[in-house]
């Protein structure tokens, strides 16, 4: 499994860019893939209690669930 995590946006960022790259011969290998990157549109608001990553659902939590994800469906 390979997850592209990136803090910057998801469209036309690198995880996005090495994953168009990659993705024949990661299809080809049957390896699951996934980007988690900052959504082109998010606009950070103040929350108590939530930093911009959380907010943007790229902090590690985040990171840990969709890992998990893709190794469950592999």
């Amino acid at each position: 499994a390979v997850l592209f995590y990136e803090e910057e946006i998801k469209s036309g960022g690198m995880g996005m860019n090495l994953a168009e790259l990659l993705k024949d011969d990661l299809k080809s290998r049957n390896i699951e893939y996934s980007i988690l990157a900052t959504d082109d549109d998010f606009v950070a608001t103040s929350s108590e209690g939530q930093n911009a990553y959380q907010m943007a659902g790229v902090d590690c939590a985040c990171a840990e669930r969709e890992l998990r994800h893709i190794m469950n469906n592999m």
